[in-house]
This record gives structure tokens, C-alpha cells and sequence, in this order.
């Protein structure tokens, strides 16, 4: 296994625009997508009620509402450098969703 990328600040975007240039690592980039992911919806869900993982359901397990999503949406475009379509990320309904539209509009 390769080192563990972190920031000693923990913001991520000056390690997310080196990573997620076209000649890093594939596997490097999808384990940075979805710490920053998790770190997105930790935010928005109340401390040590739910530990995130890729199978959790928006809605359903994080109790997140339509608005929280809009949000949750907006944080990631900006902090992942991207844009994403409304019709593609209205159809996400867990956090894998999400981070595999994550991941295709970065070109993973």
C-alpha cells in the first residue's frame, strides 16, 4: 500500500488539484475523493451519530434533506474542481453514488 495522503490543516485543496491532475494515480485520486467526500457529509450530520460509508443512503441514513443536498452539491463542485449536472447527481441516492459521479466528471 502506498503512504497516506493527508493536509496537516486539513484542507485539501491544494492536494486535491496535484491529485487529481490526469498523470496521478487512479487509485491515489479515488481514496482522496472519498476522504474529502466523507469530510463533505460529516458536516452535515450530527457528531458520533453515524459513521459514513459508501452504502449509506442520503436521505434515509444521514437524514439528509433536499436543501442539505443542494449544499452537500455546491462544496463538492467547488472543492473537487468540477461541475456536476443536476440531472446526474439528483439521481444519487447513497455516498457511492456520489463519489463515482465524482469521480466521472474528473475524469477517473
Amino acid at each position: 500500500m502506498g503512504s497516506q495522503v493527508q493536509a496537516k490543516d486539513g484542507n485539501y485543496s491544494k492536494l486535491l488539484k496535484k491529485y487529481l491532475q490526469p498523470s496521478s494515480g487512479a487509485i491515489a485520486n479515488t481514496r482522496l475523493v472519498r476522504e474529502k467526500l466523507y469530510e463533505i457529509l460529516a458536516d452535515f450530520t450530527h457528531p458520533n451519530t453515524v459513521q459514513i460509508s459508501q452504502e449509506l443512503r442520503f436521505k434515509d441514513d444521514l437524514g439528509l434533506d433536499s436543501l442539505d443536498m443542494v449544499e452537500v452539491i455546491m462544496i463538492c463542485e467547488k472543492d473537487f474542481f468540477t461541475n456536476l449536472p443536476d440531472l446526474e447527481w439528483t439521481k444519487s441516492s447513497t455516498v457511492m453514488d456520489l463519489e463515482n459521479l465524482i469521480l466521472k466528471s474528473i475524469g477517473r
